[in-house]
């Protein structure tokens, strides 16, 4: 395909194609021909003021960031109609794709490789996040999606950062385009995910579920859906990855001090967590550098630079490189960038079948962590913690009940270890084992480590006050958000429901959080989950269905006041956090209104003020130049009249003259007389 213009750039090739925008590989139309990646905006998405104004400010203060290890935004604005990003082009691969070669190939990346990678990111996270503008002010530059596919691996072996502030946008598009960040919550904070402010340390949250995953092939996060992932990224229940796979133990700190669910128990900046990584690969004896980094992405996609040629991307000693294309890596590599893959250590009674699908160990890890236990409640919490405290899943069946047909129980010790583990041998059909249904042990989280612990615990006791008896399950978090039933059966008008977050079903069964007496409500109808835009409805395949606002729903985003209506039950969701928002939105809406209105009204009053006096300088320019007009006027007739005047005089004078000259000149001689004889006559002897 031959390039095509836009704007300034020559457009060579497609690179990809996401959510929000078109990537191509272009080259400037004049001036310096290197390649670059230019980046624009899909066209719905340019029509959004909003949005396009906040991508342009995130951007304009990523392209303040010059470091080796973050890819530089050279160029932004608008052609053709079109806003764009113009990006410093990497030759290379993200460490996504990289990851699904290696394991494809049945390998995976090595330790010293994988610690060296996580060291770059880790300066460039510290240097972004602490910069700061002219006056010194810090510029709180925060990553929000720190995942494989935003960190580059380059043929010349560096380590490159992308879409710096790029997420910020994406969050804004989130309000109104379905599943806009969907795929992830996998690298999620349990802040980000749980719709709470971040900083800095998400993206060193997000950096150790990178580390965790190169390390240890597994991602921790991951579940079947979408929903379980993003319950899972909420509750933070993270095994430290020697439980899971051939890690050496001493490195469980080092990544779980970055995956402590609270914000201050994790590594305070990123350069703390980049020394743990640089420490941890000296006391193994690991070095790896960017030779080591170059042949894995020459081993892993030997075409890429056969591709370059073609396109005309390659300078002249890069087509004197020779590519290993066998399965060793290049001499200059002192550390094999590739070992085997990790063996499993997850579930070794499950089936083969997933041996060479990355993703598919992913999901077998999921559907391990599933079964596996929570955190155990500590006694004391704040009110905003607890909002995230892991709480059980409605509709596992309890012990008292009977169990029903095709289930195996398998019987653990009473409290202290382990409660009972019920799974469902049929399909989809029945309940699932989800988080928090039994195990062997409890999982550690980042707390449990002796960097978080002594964080921890070198901070100031708050007063501990008199001990309270842990509250019901139902009102144990004071929420804002609530289920309230407005018209039923006899025994559910009235009900009231507070929804703290994570997850609530409503239903006729036992184990449901809001439990109805109507009889056309299915046992398990509907479920509340809290997600990163708000509160979600999905109807769990119900009888009867679910109506909200008169419509038939799958699924849908509640907003405060909602109706929903399940059997002949009507409730009505209420949202005090969105009441409040939209109150202080109208209220600020309004206060702009009334602003502009004033600055309107301010704006006519000096536009007339502006016109009185223009007009009354243009009415006495008028008269000064009538006055003027009529002075030349005056002037020129009496000029005129003393003209004629002086003519006239001239005329009567010449008049005189004339006749005088008249008077004075001598008559000529009658006949019969000579001159001489006539002139000396006198005037009577003449007459």
């Amino acid at each position: 395909m031959p390039p095509k213009s836009f704007g300034a750039y020559q457009l060579v090739k497609k690179l990809a194609t996401g959510g929000m925008s078109e990537v191509w590989l272009a080259r400037r139309r004049s001036g310096a021909q290197e390649p670059l990646v230019v980046k624009w905006i899909l066209p719905h998405l340019s029509s959004d003021p909003s949005f396009v104004q906040m991508l342009l400010n995130e951007a304009r203060v990523a392209a303040r960031l010059n470091h080796p290890n973050i890819a530089r935004i050279l160029d932004l604005g608008e052609a053709d109609g079109t806003f764009y990003i113009a990006m410093e082009y990497v030759r290379g691969e993200d460490l996504g794709q990289l990851m699904r070669q290696a394991w494809k190939a049945g390998q995976w990346i090595s330790h010293p490789v994988s610690m060296r990678i996580m060291s770059e990111c880790c300066a460039a996270l510290a240097y972004a996040h602490s910069r700061t503008d002219e006056s010194g002010r810090p510029l709180k530059v925060v990553h929000r999606d720190i995942s494989p596919q935003n960190i580059l691996l380059g043929l010349d072996g560096s380590v490159k950062l992308v879409d710096f502030g790029i997420a910020k946008a994406a969050d804004l598009i989130s309000t109104t385009e379905p599943g806009a960040i969907k795929g992830k919550f996998a690298y999620m904070s349990p802040e980000h995910a749980g719709g709470k402010p971040v900083d800095h340390r998400a993206d060193i949250f997000s950096a150790g579920l990178v580390l965790y995953e190169l390390l240890s092939g597994v991602r921790p996060l991951q579940r079947g859906t979408e929903a379980g992932t993003h319950i899972a990224a909420v509750q933070c229940q993270i095994e430290p990855p020697s439980a899971v796979s051939e890690v050496p133990s001493d490195l469980d700190a080092v990544v779980m001090g970055a995956l402590a669910r609270a914000p201050e128990d994790r590594y305070s900046t990123a350069a703390q967590l980049k020394r743990a990584i640089d420490q941890a690969a000296e006391r193994n004896g690991w070095f790896a550098g960017p030779d080591e980094i170059a042949s894995l992405v020459e081993i892993l996609f030997p075409e890429r630079l056969e591709v370059d040629r073609r396109l005309g991307l390659l300078e002249e000693q890069d087509e004197e490189t020779q590519v290993d294309t066998g399965k060793k890596s290049p001499a200059k590599a002192r550390t094999p960038a590739l070992t085997p893959k990790p063996q499993r250590a997850v579930d070794p009674d499950a089936s083969s079948d997933s041996d060479g699908d990355f993703e598919a160990r992913a999901l077998e890890y999921a559907r391990v962590s599933e079964r596996r236990p929570a955190v155990e409640e500590k006694p004391e919490k704040d009110e905003e913690a607890a909002i995230t405290e892991p709480q059980p899943v409605a509709g596992r069946r309890s012990a008292e009940r009977p169990p029903e047909r095709n289930l195996e129980r398998v019987e653990k010790p009473e409290r202290g270890a382990e409660r009972p583990v019920e799974r469902a041998e049929r399909g989809s059909g029945m309940q699932k084992a989800r988080v928090g249904g039994g195990g062997d042990a409890p999982y550690r989280t980042g707390r449990d480590y002796p960097a978080a612990r002594a964080r921890a615990d070198s901070r100031p006791e708050a007063p501990k006050g008199k001990a309270r008896p842990p509250p019901d399950r139902a009102t144990r978090v004071a929420s804002p958000r609530r289920l309230m039933v407005l018209d039923g059966v006899d025994g559910d008008k009235g009900k009231v429901m507070p929804f703290p977050g994570v997850q609530m079903v409503v239903g006729r069964g036992d184990q449901c959080e809001m439990r109805l007496v109507d009889p056309s409500v299915s046992r398990r109808h509907l479920e509340l989950v809290m997600g990163a835009r708000g509160t979600y409805l999905r109807d769990l395949a119900s009888d009867s269905g679910t109506r909200v606002n008169g419509k038939w729903v799958d699924e849908r985003l509640l907003r405060h006041e909602d109706v929903i209506e399940i059997g002949v039950t009507r409730m009505q969701f209420m949202d005090e956090e969105e009441a409040a928002r939209r109150t202080a939105e109208e209220a600020a809406i309004k206060a702009e209104e009334d602003k502009r209105r004033q600055e309107e009204e301010e704006r006519q009053r000096a536009e007339e003020e502006a016109a009185r006096l223009a007009a009354e300088e243009e009415a006495r320019k008028q008269a000064e130049e009538e006055k003027r007009r009529q002075e030349e006027e005056a002037a020129r007739l009496a000029a005129e009249e003393e003209a004629r005047k002086k003519a006239e005089a001239e005329e009567e004078a010449r008049k005189k003259a004339y006749e005088e000259a008249e008077r004075n000149r001598p008559k000529p001689a009658p006949p019969g007389f000579s001159k001489r004889n006539w002139s000396a006559l006198s005037p009577q002897q003449r007459l």
